[in-house]
Order: structure tokens, then C-alpha cells, then sequence
């Protein structure tokens, strides 16, 4: 797992030094005509090894496009890791 080539979701979202043993999973579900994407998931969770290692897991779902899911997890982790990661939730 930290050796994933995996760049987007929770690792984008803390600094380049940090440590991320991560696995994600993305899911595709067409429309009933089978011809359009109804919806999108993609959930990623890891281990932020930050001053404060954490365990870190998001899901999330929406429409179309999987690099905007990933855009939420990277801005999500960025919150997490500030406040957890950094020293700051202690």
C-alpha cells in the first residue's frame, strides 16, 4: 500500500514529505441504457504517517467524474491533515 502509484484523493492532499499507505476503489454505474454514467464512487482510505499518524478513510459518490471525487478527498485530507496530522488536534 505505500508503495501505491495512486497520486490523487489523500495523498494530494497532505505535503510531498508525508508518508501514505493508501488503497482506493472506484465504481461505475451506467444508466438503464447502459449507454451514460448514472453515478460514480470512489472511496480511498490509508495510513498518513504525519508527527501524528493517522488512519484516514472517505467515501464519496456523485455524477460523472471521478477526478472530481478525488478533488473532495484531496481537499478533505488537507483538512484532516492540518488538523490532525501536523500536531494541531492534540
Amino acid at each position: 500500500m505505500a508503495q501505491s502509484t495512486y497520486h490523487d484523493g489523500i495523498y494530494a492532499g497532505v505535503p510531498n514529505n508525508i508518508k501514505v499507505a493508501q488503497k482506493y476503489g472506484e465504481r461505475i454505474d451506467p444508466d438503464p441504457s447502459g449507454k451514460n454514467i448514472d453515478s460514480v464512487e470512489l472511496s480511498n482510505c490509508g495510513i498518513v504517517y504525519a508527527k501524528s499518524p493517522y488512519v484516514f478513510c472517505v467515501m464519496t459518490k456523485g455524477q460523472n467524474d471521478p477526478k472530481n471525487l478525488a478533488s473532495i478527498i484531496k481537499d478533505i485530507s488537507g483538512l484532516v491533515y492540518n488538523y490532525v496530522g501536523s500536531g494541531g488536534g492534540k
